[in-house]
């Protein structure tokens, strides 16, 4: 599911996700405990309480 979008610069993903973590709190009024992301988002697992979730395999 979906909950918002947002448009960053040229990037490392794994910057992006902190302010798209916020942006969610303020559309549903609540954190998801998971963030399921792409391969950019490698190196990290955690951020928070929230779980993130990064595929394996291409």
């Amino acid at each position: 599911m979906i909950f918002g979008a947002m448009c960053f610069r040229n990037e490392y993903d794994g910057h992006t996700l902190p302010p798209v973590i916020e942006q969610v709190k303020k559309l549903t009024g609540k954190y998801s405990k998971i963030a399921k992301v792409d391969r950019g988002y490698r190196g990290r697992n955690k951020i928070g309480e929230i779980d993130i979730l990064i595929p394996l395999f291409l």
